[in-house]
């Protein structure tokens, strides 16, 4: 469908306990500077060339650390990352730092279903909740005009299907992110980016 673009997809450890297990939130920003040089690795030479994240879930917390690292004046190498980003696509990503606390509930219950979830997922998530929310609020603050993201449109999709005997893993309020558009995804949290064909209303949307 974009037959100009170079499709690269990142992976990562999606641990929540281990994302989470430091008290400084080293292991979210670990990821994102993991991501950022990933990146610049990628485009050693591609200082015009624009770049577009489309994140699902935590991924995109992920990535908003690494455009933050990218702005570090100590990263020189990374430097390119934040003027080339033309835009960022969100799909479930929990960015209310005051929701997380009920979405960790959710989590913690989806994954009981499948496996003994770790007794203390839950409390760690509810004490790295301001970790997150301090995250959020340094992003989002970059996106006003004043902010060195002012250039990047974002835009974030929500579930709109809950997950049987669980509900919402991340709902509305936390997956979308005032005053930038959104869009509900007919789908629950892990499906939404799942689509069936090049017809599928949620990929139509996504394109």
């Amino acid at each position: 469908q974009f037959p100009s673009a170079r499709i690269i997809s990142y992976g990562y450890d999606a641990n929540i306990v281990g994302l989470w297990k430091n008290a400084s939130g080293d292991g979210l920003r670990g990821h994102g500077k993991a991501l950022a040089y990933a990146i610049s690795n990628t485009r050693p030479n591609e200082a015009k060339r624009p770049l577009f994240f489309i994140a699902h879930s935590l991924g995109g917390l992920v990535t908003e650390q690494a455009l933050l690292v990218s702005l570090e004046p100590n990263e020189p190498r990374l430097k390119s990352i934040v003027p080339c980003t033309a835009g960022v696509v969100f799909m479930g990503t929990p960015h209310s730092g005051s929701s997380l606390a009920e979405w960790g509930y959710t989590l913690a219950r989806l994954l009981d279903r499948f496996w003994r979830a770790n007794k203390e997922l839950l409390s760690v998530l509810k004490q790295r909740s301001e970790v997150l929310k301090a995250v959020e609020e340094v992003f989002q603050r970059q996106l006003t005009a004043e902010g060195a993201l002012k250039h990047v449109k974002i835009f974030c999709f929500y579930e709109t299907v809950p997950v049987d005997m669980v509900g919402f893993v991340v709902p509305e309020e936390s997956a979308t992110m005032l005053p930038h558009p959104n869009c509900g995804i007919d789908a629950n949290h892990m499906d939404m980016t799942k689509f069936t064909s090049l017809q599928d209303a949620g990929f139509v949307n996504l394109k």
